[in-house]
């Protein structure tokens, strides 16, 4: 047996008297796939699948099992929180006090975000060109292609800000 939707094309053709291919394009408009208001289900064919207190459930099936059985496992990942991992490299945090404010930050992280050496000294003039950059648009550095987001934003405002005029 075919799929209903080829069924659909084929009764729509004759229906209509047009070739296959035409009828394609125009059964698409009065096609009714199974599941959508109007539609019978084809897994819950008139069961009637009521809460814990008698009440009907909002969502059909809701009390049969489901049929993947990863997507269980996954809601139970979803829920639990992570730990934070003790071996993950997290890099050096530093303190720095700047208009009588401490800031702590993590040393590398520039580098990291914008993905150079951990030799590459950044010059004043790039930090700022770099700045001037709006959040969520697309700019090259030394080659690769970044976005900017705010994280970055204010890695390069700090860096600025630690340099020396």
């Amino acid at each position: 047996m075919a799929n209903s939707w080829i069924e659909h094309v084929k009764k729509y053709a004759a229906k209509h008297k047009m070739p296959y291919g035409k009828a394609i394009s125009a059964a698409r408009a009065s096609y009714k796939k199974a599941g959508t208001k109007g539609a019978k289900s084809k897994t819950h064919s008139g069961k009637d699948y009521t809460g814990h207190k008698g009440n009907v459930s909002k969502s059909k099936g809701k009390d049969v099992k489901s049929k993947n059985p990863n997507r269980d496992f996954e809601k139970k990942k979803a829920k639990m929180k992570r730990k934070p991992d003790a071996k993950r490299a997290r890099g050096k945090m530093e303190t720095v006090e700047l208009d009588g404010e401490k800031v702590k930050f993590r040393k590398g992280g520039l580098r990291r975000s914008l993905k150079v050496g951990d030799d590459y000294k950044f010059k004043r003039s790039e930090l700022k060109k770099l700045s001037k950059i709006e959040v969520g648009e697309k700019f090259e550095f030394h080659g690769k292609t970044h976005k900017m987001t705010e994280r970055l934003k204010k890695q390069i405002v700090l860096g600025m800000n630690l340099m020396k005029k």
